[in-house]
Formats: C-alpha cells, sequence, structure tokens
C-alpha cells in the first residue's frame, strides 16, 4: 500500500501525458493505435498538412510578391463572400499589381488611363470596394491612396471625403489603437479636397451602412434536359 501511493504521483504523471499524447495525435487527425508500427506514425507525421494551409498560401505569396501564383489562391477564398474581406482585399491588391500599379504610389500615376483600361485593374479595384463596403478598414485606406494616385473608383472629390471620414471612425482601427496623427497619405488626400468637399463627404459618410457582397447563387442542373 505504501508504494503504491509512493508510485501515485508517478502514475498520474504517466497518465497525463499518455493522454495528452492522444490528445496530440487526435488533434491532428492523426491514428493513436499504440499497436501500429512507429515508422507509419513518422511517415504521417512528415506527410500531415495543417488543414489551414491553404488559406494561409495566399496571403504568404502575395506578401513575397508573387501575385501570379496569389491571385489563384485568393480567388476561391474571396469568393466566399461574408467573413473572407481580407482575401478579397489581398486578391485586389495582387491585380492592381498585375496591372502595373506601383506598390507605393504616393502622387498621382502618369499612365493613369492605361491603367483604368486594364481588365486586372478593374477587376482589383472591385474586390477592394467589396471589402471596403463590408468595414474593413485596411480597404478604405487602399481605396484613399487610389484617389491620391489619381485612379480612385469615381472621380468624384466627394467619395474621397467619405471614404476618409469613414477611415476615421471605423471601429475596428480604433479598438486596435492605431494612430494617424502624422499619416502622410491621409495629409494628401485632405489636400485634394476644399472644405465644402469634405463636409460634404462627411455627410455621406454618415448615411453609410456596411453591405456584404455575396456570391450569385450557382444555378442547379439536375432534372433538366440537355441542351
Amino acid at each position: 500500500m505504501v508504494l503504491l501511493r509512493a508510485f501515485a504521483p508517478a502514475m498520474a504523471l504517466g497518465l497525463t501525458l499518455a493522454s495528452l499524447t492522444a490528445l496530440q495525435a487526435d488533434a491532428q487527425g492523426l491514428p493513436n493505435d499504440p499497436r501500429r508500427p512507429g515508422y507509419l506514425e513518422v511517415r504521417e507525421r512528415a506527410n500531415y498538412r495543417d488543414p489551414n494551409e491553404f488559406y494561409w498560401e495566399g496571403f504568404r505569396l502575395k506578401n513575397d510578391g508573387e501575385c501570379d501564383g496569389a491571385v489563384d489562391r485568393l480567388k476561391p477564398l474571396a469568393t466566399r463572400g461574408r467573413g473572407f474581406e481580407q482575401a478579397q482585399l489581398a486578391l485586389g491588391i495582387c491585380q492592381l499589381r498585375l496591372a502595373g500599379m506601383p506598390q507605393d504610389a504616393a502622387t498621382a500615376l502618369p499612365n493613369a488611363e492605361k491603367l483604368r483600361a486594364d481588365p486586372d485593374f478593374a477587376q482589383g479595384v472591385t474586390w477592394i470596394e467589396r471589402a471596403a463596403e463590408a468595414g474593413t478598414f485596411e480597404a478604405q485606406r487602399t481605396l484613399i491612396a487610389l484617389y491620391v494616385a489619381g485612379v480612385g473608383p469615381t472621380e468624384d472629390p466627394v467619395d474621397l471625403g467619405s471614404w476618409l471620414h469613414l477611415y476615421d471612425v471605423n471601429p475596428m482601427r480604433l479598438s486596435l489603437g492605431a494612430q494617424e496623427s502624422d499619416d502622410a497619405l491621409l495629409t494628401r488626400a485632405r489636400a485634394m479636397l476644399s472644405d465644402r468637399q469634405e463636409l460634404l463627404g462627411r455627410a455621406r459618410a454618415r448615411q453609410w451602412v456596411p453591405s456584404f457582397w455575396t456570391p450569385a447563387p450557382v444555378a442547379s442542373t439536375i432534372g433538366k434536359p440537355e441542351e
């Protein structure tokens, strides 16, 4: 009885470690059978792929400047609609880059008309707008940058004023404690507006409500005769 009491903590620790090992195997989707050969577990762990890997791969490629590959991975995510606004934004930015948009455009671009005519550019702006309309503050800032570069979605300066105000008061941005008091992009954007345009932009922003893009439903062909 004394021996059992002495070994009780060690036994409990052994059971705890065994339980943790089993839980870890279950979490990774791997079989947990002590009768299986050890080399099979080694092989399965080596071949294991994180189910979230596909989601992050597109963002990684975009951040590495590999937009050709990023678009293929981001588009299936972006087209899922609500909840995937970050993928929509990343996809839009990549399409702008593929169209020839400089990554750090700070002033009006000399090739603005050529960019506007590029299908990749137009699609990119559309995706960024969708994310911005959903309230994604990074997308709202990207739209402001497009206006500063002379390639905004519209030519109405009041729209720029509206996005400026929406970005200023964006609750998600403010909850992160972001400080924009000395922001060169916002300073340039405000310099493009008259006092009246800025006031009209604020008034327009007060009427804004978030909207979430949803993909069109796919028509079912079940039961339909072949043409």
